[in-house]
């Protein structure tokens, strides 16, 4: 019946969207929090909302709700770990 039926998005405000693409691009709360200058505790309220107002029950609902009606664009995520680090190693040069 959900998925038949679905209820329409509620409103989004331009913070929640900031969220929503946060979230969509696999920040964890404290890394969103740090990025948006807030308090973990207000990115808490912020994703509630989004729930709410998008009538998501996962991650995975809010995204597709999301991208289904054009509150995120595809093209706008990016993904930055970051406890990630590359180090690159010199490159062996080849004698002939």
């Amino acid at each position: 019946m959900r998925r038949e039926f679905p209820k329409p998005a509620g409103d989004v405000t331009d913070r929640e969207k900031e969220v929503l693409g946060l979230i969509c691009s696999g920040f964890f709360e404290i890394e969103m929090a740090e990025t948006l200058h807030v308090s973990p505790k207000t990115i808490t309220n912020h994703r509630t909302s989004l729930y709410t107002n998008l009538n998501a029950r996962n991650p995975a609902e809010l995204i597709l709700t999301a991208l289904d009606n054009d509150i995120i664009k595809r093209d706008g995520l990016s993904f930055y770990p970051t406890g990630f680090t590359v180090n690159p190693q010199p490159v062996k040069e080849i004698h002939r």
